[in-house]
C-alpha cells in the first residue's frame, strides 16, 4: 500500500502592501468627505437658499436662458427680440437638463442642488489635487477643508458661474500637474480642453491660456524647446475650438439668418413668466439690453442685437 502524502502547506496569502492600504485608506476616507460635503450643500439648498427668492441679478439671466433653451430656442433676449450673449453660455446649458424636466419653480431647487451637485464634484477633486501633489493625507485634508469651506459651499447654493469656474479650475488645476509630470500630446490636449471650458463659464479667464497654459507648456525641461512650443500650439488650438463656436456665433449675431427669424416674437409668453413665480425683471433693464451695442475683438461679456 502505497504511503499517503501529506498535501503541501498552503502559501500564506500575502499581506497588502502599504501602497495598496494607503490607496484604501484614501479611497475610504475621500468617499466619506465627499457626502459630507454633498449633505452640507444640499442641506444648505433646502434650509436656505430655496426661501431666498426676492431678490433680482445674475442667476435670473442664468435661469431665464436655460428656459429658453430647454424649449429649443438659443440665447434670446429675454422678454425681448433678437439674439443674446450677457454672459458666456456654460451655466445655462448645464442647468438646462434640471429646468427641462422641472421648469422653473419657487425656489429654483432642482437648479440650486444642480449646483450643489457640481459642488460636490470640486471636493473630489480638490482631494485628487491633494493626493497628487503631496500624498494621501494631504488629499484627504484638501478635500475636508473643501466640504466645509463657507467660501466654497455658499457659492454652490445660489445660481451662479462661481460653481462651475472652482468646478473647471480644479479640472484645470489636475491637467497641469499631468502636463508637467508627463509632458505628452494628449497632456496638452487635456489642459487646453480645460481652459477652453473655463472660458465658456467665464470670458475673463481667456487670461489662462497665456498664464497657465503658456508656462506650464515652457517649463517642462525634459522635452526639447520645439516640443514644448508645439504643446503650446496644441493647447491653444485646443481651447480655440472649444471656444470659437461661441465666438463665431457672437460675430455674426447681428447678421446671421436665425437672429431675424428670432427677432419675430417674444419667447417667453406670459405663462411662461408665471414658472418664475412672480420673479421678473423690470422693463426698463429689458430695453437697455435690448439695444445694448455689440461688443468688439473677442468681448463675450454683452453682446445683444440692436
Amino acid at each position: 500500500m502505497a504511503p499517503m502524502i501529506a498535501p503541501p502547506p498552503a502559501a500564506p496569502r500575502p499581506r497588502s502592501s502599504p501602497e495598496r492600504r494607503e490607496r484604501r485608506r484614501f479611497a475610504f476616507g475621500l468617499t466619506l468627505i465627499v457626502i459630507i460635503g454633498l449633505g452640507v450643500r444640499v442641506f444648505y439648498v433646502l434650509v436656505v437658499t430655496r426661501h431666498e427668492n426676492s431678490k433680482f441679478y445674475d442667476d435670473a439671466w442664468y435661469l431665464l436662458q436655460s428656459l429658453v433653451l430647454s424649449t429649443g430656442h438659443f440665447f434670446p433676449v429675454i422678454f425681448g427680440h433678437g439674439p443674446d450673449a450677457a454672459h458666456p453660455p456654460l451655466t445655462s446649458i448645464v442647468l438646462t437638463p434640471a429646468t427641462y424636466f422641472f421648469k422653473l419653480p419657487p425656489g429654483f431647487t432642482p437648479q440650486r442642488l444642480t449646483m450643489a451637485g457640481l459642488g460636490t464634484v470640486v471636493v473630489l477633486l480638490v482631494g485628487l489635487l491633494g493626493r497628487r501633489l503631496a500624498g494621501w493625507r494631504v488629499g484627504l485634508l484638501a478635500a475636508a477643508l473643501a466640504a466645509v469651506y463657507p467660501n466654497m459651499w455658499i457659492p454652490n447654493g445660489i445660481i451662479m458661474s462661481e460653481t462651475l469656474t472652482m468646478l473647471v479650475m480644479a479640472f484645470i488645476l489636475l491637467a497641469t500637474y499631468r502636463l508637467r509630470r508627463a509632458p505628452t500630446w494628449g497632456n496638452a490636449v487635456i489642459l487646453g480642453l480645460g481652459c477652453g471650458v473655463e472660458i465658456l463659464v467665464r470670458a475673463e479667464l481667456l487670461v489662462l491660456v497665456p498664464l497657465l497654459l503658456l508656462p506650464a507648456a515652457l517649463a517642462t525641461r525634459t522635452v526639447s524647446w520645439r516640443r514644448r512650443l508645439l504643446h503650446v500650439a496644441l493647447g491653444a488650438l485646443v481651447a480655440g475650438l472649444v471656444v470659437g463656436p461661441w465666438s463665431v456665433k457672437i460675430a455674426t449675431f447681428g447678421s446671421c439668418p436665425s437672429a431675424s427669424r428670432m427677432s419675430t416674437s417674444p419667447h417667453l409668453g406670459q405663462h411662461e413668466a408665471g414658472w418664475l413665480g412672480g420673479f421678473a425683471p423690470p422693463s426698463p433693464t429689458i430695453q437697455k439690453a435690448e439695444h445694448s451695442p455689440a461688443p468688439t475683438g473677442s468681448s463675450m461679456l454683452a453682446c445683444t442685437l440692436p
